[in-house]
């Protein structure tokens, strides 16, 4: 079984043979740039077939914590915008990792089973000069519902071992 990684040269042959259910993804992690900085950059120039994703598009915005899960709803709104669907290869990229670690584990909670973070990300695909485009993205073309049919995995949550807190948080697991 292959790992959380994906290599830039396997990406690229992906992306040159036009596989199909290819989605890549740059899954914006809002540090000490803001998500429009981000956006502005990624419009620029961004690696070839790729979607913009904010992790603020993902998360419960009314949660009293960090970062918690969105609601089933809110996620697959957000995956039929960038047309990310439960069974497509998905293909995470930033110029750190925090973004796409976390929407990794995210798209698997909600049971994206083909999913895999760029190694060493953006700026490894810059040094190797690999192919870039710029504008607006690709008109995604939106599929049936089907490809949309996504599932909670609550194996993938975290369990408070304190009684007082025994509850299940929105939060990743470390299991």
């Amino acid at each position: 079984t292959r790992g959380p990684l994906i290599e830039t040269s396997h990406l690229n042959h992906l992306i040159q043979y036009h596989k199909p259910d290819l989605r890549v993804v740059h899954a914006a992690f809002p540090s000490s740039q803001t998500v429009e900085h981000k956006k502005e950059e990624f419009l620029k120039r961004r690696i070839t077939r790729a979607q913009f994703l904010s992790l603020n598009d993902i998360i419960d915005s009314h949660s009293p914590g960090d970062f918690e899960l969105p609601d089933i709803e809110t996620f697959t709104q957000q995956m039929k915008k960038i047309d990310v669907g439960i069974n497509d290869f998905v293909v995470l990229y930033d110029d750190n990792y925090i973004g796409p670690a976390r929407t990794w584990w995210t798209l698997k909670y909600f049971n994206i089973k083909n999913v895999y973070v760029l190694n060493g990300g953006y700026l490894k695909w810059l040094e190797e000069g690999l192919p870039l485009e710029e504008g607006e993205p690709h008109k995604v073309w939106h599929r049936d519902n089907s490809n949309y049919a996504f599932k909670e995995n609550p194996c993938l949550l975290y369990t408070s071992p304190s009684p007082r807190d025994r509850q299940k948080s929105r939060m990743p697991s470390s299991a």
